[in-house]
């Protein structure tokens, strides 16, 4: 009866354990191959979402965030949203955060 507390007690542990960890943000890298008020057309140099392995994005913006300073060719690092991934066509994501690269 002890042994099955202590495996009881160990499996609630690592469980709780385990979900407490932060799972890194969906991100990708790259450089804007087109760009307006609410969209950029994105070539992908390096992909940690779920789009799949696609060579460019369609990033929509959130409502917070202003692509009014971006440019063509700048290159930039996206964190994205996985709740809505658009795939017919090229791939769509909204972006939550952008910065610039070097």
């Amino acid at each position: 009866m002890k042994k099955i507390m202590l495996f009881v007690l160990v499996s609630v542990l690592s469980v709780t354990i385990g979900c407490g960890q932060e799972q890194e943000q969906s991100y990708l890298k790259g450089i804007i191959e087109e760009v307006d008020e609410d969209n950029i057309i994105m070539l992908i140099e390096k992909n940690k979402s779920r789009i799949g392995e696609s060579d460019k994005v369609w990033l929509t913006r959130e409502q917070s965030l202003d692509f009014g300073a971006l440019e063509k060719g700048q290159r930039i690092k996206a964190w994205v949203s996985d709740a809505f991934v658009g795939l017919t066509g090229i791939p769509q994501v909204i972006a939550t955060k952008i910065e610039e690269i070097p």
